[in-house]
């Protein structure tokens, strides 16, 4: 898990550096060979917008040549597995928040912001982008273990039970994303703006001033999007 964090944070830091493709430009068919962050960065800002057929031939390439890529694969099955079959358990209802975003809900509930998309399809969404505060959502929840009725053995005296440790905040890595970011906000890339704001709030949960950033980014994109 902390080399898929540190994936996902170098990634953010590659789509700060990227320039914004000018309109007009002609698009490729086929995306020429991408570094893995760069591809993986691409992948997930054009599956935030459902421009799957674009993101899908970028997410082929990498698994070409890594096929061990955890993270793009993970992001693949998301484009053809049923999201009920990903997605196990009981959903509940839950109103989406102002600065609320797929990746933060999935990260949240489903213990995997990479689950973003799947949560999408879930819905009914095409794109994660396009779903609004206000909008009420079904979030499945995982059902519970059940309680075993046997007592378990206790453990050996010198055997010690090691909790899993949880992902520490980077406020640092948090404050760059959120400057790249706001830096793309401004260059007026609201969608490349919100998947850097979503990854520093990831990276810093409960900071105010990246919640504010990330709903002002979310309103922006929305109106350029009507």
């Amino acid at each position: 898990m902390r080399r898929l964090a540190a994936t996902l944070g170098l990634v953010a830091l590659t789509l700060a550096a990227c320039a914004q493709t000018p309109k007009g430009s002609p698009v490729a068919k086929s995306p020429p060979p991408a570094a893995p962050l760069e591809g993986t960065r691409q992948a997930i800002d054009l599956m935030n917008q459902g421009r799957i057929a674009e993101a899908r031939p970028v997410l082929a390439a990498l698994l070409e040549k890594d096929p061990n890529d955890k993270v793009a694969r993970r992001l693949m099955q998301q484009l053809d597995a049923d999201p009920k079959t990903l997605l196990p358990g009981k959903p509940k209802a839950y109103t989406v928040g102002p600065g609320e975003t797929l990746s933060m809900l999935a990260g949240r509930f489903l213990g995997d912001p990479l689950l973003f998309y799947a949560l999408a399809r879930y819905n009914g969404f095409a794109a994660p982008l396009h779903v609004q505060p206000g909008h009420v959502i079904q979030i499945p929840r995982a059902p519970k273990p059940a309680q075993a009725t046997a007592k378990p053995k206790p453990p050996a005296p010198t055997a010690r039970a090691t909790a899993p440790s949880a992902p520490a905040k980077d406020p640092a890595r948090a404050a760059k994303l959120r400057a790249a970011g706001l830096d793309e906000l401004n260059r007026g890339a609201p969608a490349k703006a919100l998947s850097l704001l979503q990854q520093a709030l990831a990276a810093d949960p409960g900071n105010a001033a990246i919640e504010r950033d990330l709903a002002r980014a979310k309103r922006i994109h929305a109106s350029v999007a009507r």
